[in-house]
């Protein structure tokens, strides 16, 4: 029996190998046209309708020869997406129409023998020089691209080199700032953080324009001279540990090492700070004991840090609108913002966490025929946001206080609505492997979907979002962008506003956008 059903299973692989498609195709640099060799390729297989539980065939992966060339064998029959990766680049697609973009689903028969080229877009890059008063490249000077928004966040760095020429790569499209770090001069002179071409504040900060394939180039900065002054201060424990010390703004962080135990504090010393709003962390390289204080640096300035274990965090998870227990699991992610940078996310488990002091983000994903309601402190955590910062869109802010026992509280809701539809054509004919996005109206409503739902119409053209809180939502429909950051291109896309009502579903059909060049 066991020889009998071998045999059946090679006949059933010789029959399926029979009626597959085949797939073949190179992969280059679409400014030089020059194979890319070793690129991950990946065919992805979208689903025939938008309710379908699974798709018919599994995706595959590849990579690219020497030559950049790609075989995929034995496709069995249906629709596909072909996606290509490689670090510098923004990833591709065929049928990609702008570098931003998505690409166009690919029809495969058992008699295909479909050839494609994909062409892969380098990222962008910002090139300038630092020049000192009189016009003179300097070496040495740290250099940040952010994107021209706030909060500010580091998106890339760079060096200036012996003539003050400086790059910042693998930046994505957009509009940037760029600031040059504080900086001590050989006579013992010192510069200011600045924004190109000269400034201290955001408002004197010219923009510069990032595209794909290219280099913005004369992104010239002249920093500008002021006094740095010395942070410094003791670290004091009740227990002996090896300490790690950050100071952070805007402008990006500094990290200072000490040694602490019971018989003697560990001093720390960061010697060249602006003027300015910093926060002050500290904490054993174990985890077991942390202090957090905020200070503004105006002279000389001290700042001591009680190292005491972290703070107690109960959670727990209940339904909006009673008191009842919500007995579904949930998985709760959390990452510590600084002033200069975003910490990696981290799942929190069970009823209690021990979370360090400071500001935190935190986001819920709830089961299906539910959705987070809010998250929410009950006693001693703080809701809100440092002074001056300004608010996240698809997180829910936290400032956890020093020695605190505390708790935060996940409200679920029954009453989800659902909005589904099909993206079409002007002349009805449905578009399959669309991207959807859904713009929520409402900032709660972002917050708690963790940003901008998106999906792939199916085959037929359907899509559907499920498990949303009741509210205003605006589709949108297009292969010409990744991913949406605010309304403007909502506006510019004319995308409609739609009403979901809880516990319903909301219907309507979709045109395809196609953005202007």
């Amino acid at each position: 029996m066991r020889r009998e059903h071998l045999i059946l299973c090679l006949l059933l692989q010789a029959v399926t190998a029979l009626r597959a498609g085949t797939l073949q195709g190179v992969v280059v640099e679409h400014s030089t046209g020059r194979a890319l060799s070793r690129t991950a390729v990946f065919l992805t297989p979208v689903p025939a309708t938008a309710s379908s539980d699974s798709q018919a065939a599994k995706p595959v992966a590849t990579r690219t020869g020497t030559g950049g060339q790609f075989n995929l064998l034995s496709i069995p029959p249906g629709m596909y997406l072909l996606t290509a990766t490689r670090d510098g680049f923004f990833p591709g697609a065929y049928g990609q129409r702008l570098p931003a973009g998505r690409g166009a689903p690919i029809v495969v028969t058992a008699a295909s023998q479909f050839f494609a080229e994909i062409r892969l877009r380098h990222r962008g890059a910002v090139t300038g020089r630092v020049l000192d008063e009189n016009g003179v490249g300097m070496p040495r000077v740290p250099v940040v691209a952010c994107r021209a928004r706030m909060p500010l966040r580091s998106a890339g760095q760079g060096t200036a080199d012996d003539r003050g020429v400086y790059r910042i790569p693998g930046l994505e499209p957009g509009k940037y700032w760029v600031r040059s770090a504080s900086h001590a001069l050989e006579d013992g002179s010192t510069w200011l953080p600045s924004f190109a071409p000269q400034g201290h504040e955001i408002r004197d900060a010219r923009i510069f324009p990032v595209t794909v394939d290219a280099d913005t180039a004369y992104a010239d900065v002249s920093p500008i001279g002021g006094q740095l002054l010395p942070v410094s201060g003791k670290v004091t424990c009740d227990h002996a540990g090896e300490v790690v010390v950050t100071l952070s703004s805007d402008t990006g962080q500094q990290i200072a090492r000490t040694t602490c135990s019971p018989s003697g504090p560990g001093g720390f010393l960061f010697p060249g700070v602006p003027v300015g709003l910093y926060e002050l962390f500290g904490t054993f390289q174990d985890n077991s004991g942390a202090a957090f204080i905020e200070l503004t640096v105006g002279g000389r300035t001290g700042a001591d840090l009680p190292l005491a274990d972290p703070p107690q965090i109960s959670m727990e998870t209940r339904m909006s609108g009673s008191f009842e227990l919500a007995k579904v699991p949930i998985k709760l992610l959390a990452r510590r913002q600084n002033l200069a940078e975003s910490g990696p996310v981290f799942e929190i488990t069970g009823k209690e966490g021990v979370i360090p002091p400071g500001y935190w983000e935190l986001r819920a994903t709830a089961p299906p025929g539910y959705y987070v309601h809010s998250i929410s402190p009950t006693r001693s955590v703080v809701l809100g946001r440092r002074r001056g910062g300004t608010s996240s869109s698809d997180w829910f802010e936290f400032f956890i206080p020093p020695r605190v026992v505390g708790n935060i509280r996940v409200l679920l809701a029954r009453d989800a609505a659902r909005v589904e539809g099909k993206v079409v054509m002007p002349d009805g004919k449905p578009v399959p492997g669309a991207p959807v996005f859904l713009w929520p109206v409402a900032e709660s409503a972002r917050r708690s979907l963790k940003g901008v739902p998106q999906t792939l119409s199916a085959a037929d053209g359907s899509w559907s979002f499920e498990n949303l809180p009741p509210g205003e939502y605006r589709p949108l429909a297009t292969f010409d962008v990744s991913e949406i950051e605010d309304e403007e291109m909502l506006e510019t896309s004319r995308a409609p506003v739609t009403n979901a009502r809880a516990l319903q579903t909301t219907s309507l059909d979709i045109p395809l956008w196609t953005a202007p060049y």
